[in-house]
């Protein structure tokens, strides 16, 4: 291969443009059939937006990790980011995000910019050389890419025309294109050198990115159908089933040698011994799946090495699988309820059943069920592609238990009753509070109001219920209210209270100074301290309540106004009898001046009308007595005389 930049590659490529003229027109790609690719260069893959330079000699750009300026090229995976004018796209493989390109940024002197060695060809065989190429500029109107392709021997001579893409044109969203042309290795030539040359300047434009380069042997059409014409066999699995595949090969071949072959998932495999134009596919029993056939055709001496043969269209014998319906039922269900069938796996659907049932639903609904119902249900469902199965499901129909949930009952509040429920095999109560067991038949229930009870009664399918109610009678309670105080004397009125059911009775007792016994607020009028005792009956014969509340009655003070303290034993000390039921009061007395002649808490010892020992003498005293615990006047004042 002549080397880029020798002066003999100058000349020679001089030469080459005044002697040859290139051809200019839509892609020349093979109308024939095309072998397996002797190469498919496409740049690689790789997690990294930017993939390694290009080995050396394969063109004369530079290699750009960064920024892609003119005459630079990069490796890359997409164009995001790169130039606010380019296509953001990925690489000619639809999907592939990590399939590497070749991006260039034309020179401004126009030239080869890339050169690449093939081996591996037949000699004197025709090839299609095509390339993906994509105009990167977006935005506005500038130079647009225009390459020549053209291959020569390894020793520099040309091979066929060279072929020019005339300009790219640009597009409103990333579009790749194809570009090929057809030549014919020279006999004793295996190896070739690919050429492409950019055409026009850099600048303003001329940006394009270049991926999948291929060369594929090219030749006669190669057509496989049945014998029948079809190119496409469906039948379904268990069908047996002999296909007859028949090829025809046009022109150019003078006594081509054939060879059929079978993919098995990885690779195409010669079918051994089947090297005629016909061949007969024999399916019995065969597993599901896609079975792909093709035809290789080439000439007698290059046969030998597959990369010299074409190949047929690929046909296609679809084995479908039978559907797997599933039938299915809601069952066991109960006289009066709904049974819901149910298949999957097809298009259309045939249900038959007992009782003349016949539905073409996937889901069918009978309604209000009876016992005629019961029985084998058939559905046969047809899939997509035509294939058949049946299924079928057993319904069984069964009475429903006679639920009993017994008799209502009453108890009093904190009793407990047993509850019994009969009829089926599994019992739930509802609710669970204040039972023993929500899943027993005879729960004992201790609810703290009155509660409906629904059992639920089951016999494996199906389920009916019942109430039982339990009134819960609230007793009588009783409240007294709260205690009280009076001085003897007065009256005071009881505070009572009763809660519980309708028609409840109350008394107090003992009725002893009260003017209504019968009453919840009696007036009592005890002459000493009391308790009374409020009594709440009901008539459900639930239990009564009573409750208590204390009376003190404090003795009403009489206070002498005379005493004579003469020693004769006749009122000789101020004795005021009630004081000593008051244990803490405070007595004081003073004189008409304001001072204090006796002080004493508590009146254990009554005053004799002396001060440290000595008698006062006669006249008017003032005193003031607070009776504690107080009572109602909390003060009492007054005078005393001290006579003798």
């Amino acid at each position: 291969m002549i080397p880029f930049g020798s002066s003999s590659y100058f000349c020679w490529l001089i030469s080459f443009w005044v002697f040859f003229s290139p051809l200019s027109a839509a892609a020349q790609l093979c109308t024939g059939s095309l072998g397996d690719p002797i190469v498919n260069i496409d740049f690689g893959r790789g997690s990294t937006s930017r993939g390694n330079p290009l080995a050396a000699g394969i063109t004369n750009y530079r290699y750009s990790g960064t920024n892609v300026d003119d005459g630079f090229y990069t490796i890359v995976n997409n164009t995001s980011g790169m130039n606010q004018n380019w296509f953001s796209t990925y690489d000619h493989t639809p999907g592939d995000t990590d399939g590497y390109m070749m991006l260039v940024n034309a020179s401004y002197d126009p030239g080869t910019f890339y050169r690449v060695s093939i081996d591996g060809l037949c000699p004197g065989t025709k090839y299609e050389a095509a390339a993906w190429v994509m105009n990167l500029l977006t935005g506005y109107d500038g130079l647009k890419p225009n390459i020549t392709f053209w291959v020569e021997t390894a020793g520099g001579d040309p091979i066929g025309q060279p072929y020019t893409t005339g300009e790219i044109p640009q597009s409103s969203t990333p579009q790749w294109l194809q570009y090929g042309f057809f030549f014919t290795t020279p006999a004793n030539t295996s190896e070739v050198v690919l050429n492409i040359r950019n055409n026009g300047p850099g600048g303003l434009g001329n940006d394009l990115v270049l991926d999948d380069i291929t060369f594929r042997p090219c030749g006669p059409n190669v057509v496989v159908a049945t014998s029948s014409g079809n190119t496409l066999t469906n039948f379904c699995e268990g069908d047996d089933v002999n296909v007859d595949l028949v090829a025809s090969v046009s022109g150019e071949f003078l006594n081509p040698l054939t060879q059929w072959q079978r993919y098995d998932g990885t690779a195409w495999r010669d079918v051994t011994g089947e090297v005629t134009d016909r061949l007969q596919v024999s399916f019995a029993d065969a597993p599901p799946g896609n079975y792909l056939y093709r035809l290789t055709v080439g000439e007698p001496a290059m046969f030998g090495s597959e990369r010299c043969r074409i190949n047929s269209n690929v046909f296609t014998i679809a084995v479908n699988p039978k559907p797997v319906p599933a039938a299915r039922n809601d069952g066991p269900v109960c006289y009066g309820d709904n049974l819901a069938l149910a298949a999957q796996g097809g298009t259309l659907y045939r249900w038959t059943g007992p009782n003349g049932f016949v539905s073409s639903e996937q889901s069918p609904v009978i309604r209000n069920i009876t016992a005629a119902a019961a029985g084998v249900y058939q559905v046969t469902v047809t899939s997509a592609a035509g294939c058949i199965q049946t299924d079928q499901t057993r319904v069984e129909v069964v009475p429903p238990p006679v639920a009993n949930a017994g008799d209502d009952v009453t108890i009093c509040i904190g009793g407990s009753t047993a509850l019994h429920a009969k009829g089926g095999t599994s019992y739930k109560w509802v609710p669970s509070v204040g039972l023993s067991d929500a899943n027993s038949s005879d729960p004992i229930a201790t609810p703290l109001q009155t509660t409906a009870y629904t059992v639920s009664v089951s016999n494996g399918a199906c389920s009916v219920s019942d109430e039982v109610l339990v009134t819960v009678l609230q007793p009588a309670i009783a409240n007294a209210g709260s205690d009280k105080v009076i001085i003897e004397g007065d009256s005071v009125m009881l505070e009572g209270e009763v809660t519980g059911p309708a028609g409840l009775r109350y008394y107090w007792t003992p009725s002893d100074y009260l003017d209504d016994p019968a009453s919840l607020r009696p007036k009592a009028s005890p002459p000493s301290d009391m308790v009374y005792t409020l009594h709440a009956e009901s008539n459900n014969q639930c239990t009564s309540t009573s409750e208590e509340v204390f009376v003190k009655v404090f003795k009403k003070l009489i206070i002498p106004n005379t005493f004579s303290p003469n020693g004769d034993g006749v009122n000789d000390v101020w004795n005021i009898e009630a004081l000593a039921f008051y244990p803490q009061s405070d007595i004081k007395v003073y004189n008409r001046y304001g001072s204090l002649v006796f002080s004493e808490t508590g009146y254990l010892k009554p005053w004799d009308g002396k001060l440290n020992g000595q008698d006062l003498p006669p006249g008017v005293y003032y005193y003031v007595i607070s009776p504690k615990p107080r009572l109602k006047p909390e003060v009492y004042r007054g005078w005393v005389i001290i006579a003798k």
